[in-house]
C-alpha cells in the first residue's frame, strides 16, 4: 500500500535512499558547525546575551505589558489589548514601514503630541518578560494537541520597533534626552529578548537596529554625545540574526549528540529561543523519532533539565507530558507540521491518508518507517549563518 504517493516523499520509504538523504543532512551541518560556534563566540560574548540566574515574579514585565497587546486567540482571531493598548494606526504603521531605516530624516513629519512614552518609563522597574502565563489563562480548557497547534501569542510584536522610532523621533523633535531615549530603547530590546521565543529575539535585533541609528542621528547633532549603552554595529546585529534563526538546527535530531553537548555549554547567544523553538517543533512528531532512533533527544531534554538560565516553563510541562505522544498520534497531527497545516486543509486525498495512518500508527514497523521519512524530509536552513561558504553551483 502506498502511503505518499507524492514524488517528494514516496522515494523516501526506501530506505536506502532515506538514509542517504539524512546522511546528506548530517553532513551539512557538521560543515556549518565551526561557523556556528565561531559566531558565538564573537557576537554572544556581548553581556547583553547574558542569562539572568533568577526569576523574581516583581521582576515580570508580563503582568504590565501582555494585556497592552493584541493576542492571536486560539480560533485565529486577534483579541484586542485589554488595557491602554500599544496599537497604532495603520496609516502611522506604513508610513513607517516605507520609512525603514531612513526614519532619521522625518523627525518633522510626526505628530507625536497625542502619544504617551509613560510606560516605556515604567519598564525600567523589570528584569525580563514572560509570555507563557498570559497565554495560558487565553487557552479555555486543558490543554490538548488542538490547543497546541493554535496556542495564543503576541498578534504583533513588531510594534515595538514602531514605538522605538517614535521615541527616537520624540528625543529628536525636544532635542533633548537623548541618552534617556536610547536607554529605554536598549532596555525594550532585552526584555523583548528575554521572552525566549525567536520571535521576541528577532524583535530585540531590530530594536537593537533603531537604537544604533538613533546613536549615529543624535551624535550628528551633538558630536560630543556619548550613550551610556555603545551601540551594536550593523554587522554584529546581522550575525546575531543569522545565529539565532539557526541555532534550533544543531538541537534537533539530526545534529550529532556531541554538537548539542557543547552548544549547550558553550553558546548563550538565543539558547533559551532555541530550546523553545526545538522542543514545539519536535514534540508533535517526537514518538516518530523515537521509533527510529530511540536516543534522538537526549541532548534536548538533558538541556531542557538542565539550562538553569531559561525559564521555559510551559514547554518543560509539555515536554513531560509523555501522553501527548499518543494524543498527536491517535489524532493523525503528528504528520501536521511535516506537511503543512494549509496544504493539508486544501487536500482532502492527505486529510483521508492521515485519517487512515493514525490507525496503523499503532504498528510499531509503520512508526519506524514514517519516522525514517520524517527525518529523511528534515527542514536544514542554514542561508544566513554568518562566515558559511555559499554551496558551490551544481556540476562544479
Amino acid at each position: 500500500m502506498v502511503f505518499f504517493v507524492e514524488k517528494d516523499y514516496f522515494p523516501l520509504f526506501q530506505a536506502d535512499l532515506a538514509e542517504t538523504a539524512i546522511r546528506e543532512k548530517q553532513a551539512r551541518l557538521a560543515q556549518a558547525f565551526p561557523y556556528f560556534l565561531e559566531g558565538q563566540r564573537k557576537v554572544g560574548a556581548n553581556p547583553f546575551f547574558s542569562l539572568p540566574v533568577e526569576f523574581p515574579k516583581a521582576a515580570d514585565a508580563g503582568p504590565y505589558l501582555n494585556p497592552r497587546l493584541s493576542w492571536q486567540g486560539e480560533d485565529g482571531g486577534v483579541l484586542p489589548a485589554r488595557m491602554d493598548s500599544l496599537e497604532i494606526s495603520e496609516d502611522l504603521i506604513q508610513e513607517l514601514k516605507t520609512w525603514g531605516a531612513k526614519w532619521i530624516y522625518h523627525g518633522d513629519d510626526v505628530d507625536l503630541s497625542g502619544f504617551s512614552f509613560d510606560w516605556l518609563k515604567e519598564l525600567g522597574q523589570f528584569r525580563y518578560w514572560d509570555l507563557d502565563g498570559y497565554a495560558s489563562n487565553l487557552q479555555s480548557g486543558p490543554v490538548t494537541v488542538a490547543s497546541l497547534l493554535r496556542a495564543p501569542m503576541p498578534a504583533n510584536l513588531m510594534i515595538l520597533r514602531h514605538w522605538a522610532v517614535l521615541r527616537m523621533l520624540k528625543a529628536l523633535q525636544s532635542k533633548a534626552g537623548f541618552d534617556e531615549a536610547l536607554s529605554e530603547i536598549r532596555h525594550l530590546a532585552a526584555l523583548a529578548y528575554s521572552t525566549e521565543n525567536t520571535v521576541g529575539a528577532v524583535v530585540a535585533l531590530q530594536l537593537l537596529k533603531v537604537e544604533g541609528e538613533g546613536t549615529i542621528l543624535f551624535q550628528k547633532i551633538n558630536p560630543t554625545f556619548q550613550p551610556s549603552n555603545p551601540s551594536f554595529s550593523s554587522d554584529d546585529i546581522s550575525a546575531a540574526m543569522g545565529l539565532i534563526v539557526t541555532f534550533p538546527n544543531f538541537l534537533r535530531p539530526l545534529a550529532a549528540p556531541e554538537m548539542g553537548k557543547r552548544l549547550v555549554s558553550e553558546a548563550r547567544l538565543g539558547i533559551c529561543a532555541a530550546l523553545f523553538e526545538a522542543a514545539a517543533q519536535e514534540l508533535p512528531r517526537r514518538a516518530l523519532i523515537r521509533a527510529v532512533r530511540p536516543d534522538a533527544y537526549v541532548v534536548l531534554e538533558d538541556a531542557l533539565r538542565g539550562q538553569s538560565g531559561c525559564r521555559l516553563s510551559f514547554v518543560r510541562q509539555l515536554w513531560a507530558d509523555g501522553a501527548l505522544d499518543e494524543q498527536f498520534l491517535s489524532s493523525g497531527q503528528a504528520l501536521v507540521p511535516q506537511i503543512g497545516q494549509e496544504k493539508l486543509e486544501k487536500d482532502y486525498a492527505m486529510r483521508s491518508l492521515l485519517s487512515l495512518q493514525k490507525y496503523l500508527f499503532r504498528i510499531p514497523a509503520f512508526r519506524r518507517w514514517v519516522g525514517r521519512m520524517v527525518l529523511a524530509q528534515e527542514e536544514i536552513d542554514l542561508r544566513r549563518l554568518p562566515g558559511l561558504p555559499s554551496p558551490a553551483p551544481a556540476g562544479k
